[in-house]
């Protein structure tokens, strides 16, 4: 069993995972709808810095079922994101690797320090951020 599990948590791999980041954001907004979400919170593996502060900030703003929030730094929409049931649907629909980017376009931002928002593709971007 994996911590997550352990936290009560259901591990779920996109089987499509090579068809390109939509995919994940597709299962994700179905498996939402499917179990009667009122959101989606969108945060990416390979940006490990972001704190619980951030992720409770979202939340903390979210209710809404129309709404999109989105983590912005230094003028640039990213994930994390929370994405209100309304958009399921479009999620649904996404294809490539542009993820969810023209509904971030159009989020309420929520600022979040550039060192939390740090991607890390490879090791040696670890050894250059690591924190």
């Amino acid at each position: 069993m994996s911590a997550w599990e352990d936290a009560g948590l259901e591990v779920i791999v996109n089987p499509q995972a090579s068809l390109g980041q939509a995919s994940s954001v597709r299962l994700g907004a179905r498996l939402a709808a499917e179990a009667g979400c009122d959101a989606l919170l969108v945060a990416l593996a390979d940006m490990p810095f972001v704190r619980a502060a951030h992720f409770g900030a979202l939340v903390d703003l979210s209710g809404r079922p129309g709404e999109v929030l989105v983590s912005v730094c230094e003028d640039v929409r990213m994930p994390p994101a929370i994405f209100g049931s309304e958009h399921f649907t479009a999620l649904s629909g996404l294809e490539g690797d542009r993820g969810a980017r023209d509904l971030l376009a159009s989020g309420q931002i929520v600022e979040c320090p550039p060192e939390w928002l740090i991607d890390i593709d490879t090791p040696e971007d670890l050894r250059n951020h690591g924190q």
